[in-house]
C-alpha cells in the first residue's frame, strides 16, 4: 500500500515543468549594480581567500567602504567574508547589511 502512494507521487509532474522541443527556457544574469573597485561581486565559484585577500587589499589602501553583494546560496558565503573582514580589521570595521529583492528575467525562445 505505502508502495502505490510513492509511485503515484512520481507520476505526478508540473504542467509547466514538462520538457517541449519547440521552446527552451533561459534564465538571463541578474541586473548588476554600479560597479567600481570597492564592489565586489561574492559566489560560490570564486575561491573564498582570494575575495578575502581582495577585501583586505582594498582596506589596506585606503578604501573607506566596500560593497559585498550576494545572491541566492552565495547570500551565506557573502556575511562570512563580510564577519571575516570584521575580526580581521577589529575595530576599525564596521558591517551594515541591506537585504533585498531582484528581478529575474526568464526567456522563452520559440523554435
Amino acid at each position: 500500500m505505502g508502495d502505490e502512494n510513492i509511485a503515484k507521487k512520481k507520476d505526478q509532474r508540473n504542467p509547466k515543468r514538462l520538457p517541449n522541443k519547440k521552446y527552451a527556457i533561459k534564465k538571463r544574469l541578474p541586473l548588476r549594480p554600479v560597479e567600481g573597485e570597492n564592489v565586489i561581486f561574492v559566489t560560490k565559484k570564486t575561491n573564498f581567500k582570494a575575495q578575502l585577500e581582495k577585501c583586505c587589499d582594498l582596506l589596506s589602501k585606503g578604501e573607506k567602504e566596500i560593497i559585498l553583494h550576494g545572491l541566492g546560496a552565495a547570500i551565506q558565503r557573502c556575511c562570512n567574508l563580510a564577519l571575516q573582514l570584521e575580526l580581521l580589521f577589529s575595530g576599525t570595521c564596521q558591517i551594515e547589511v541591506n537585504t533585498g529583492t531582484v528581478d529575474l528575467i526568464v526567456l522563452s525562445v520559440h523554435w
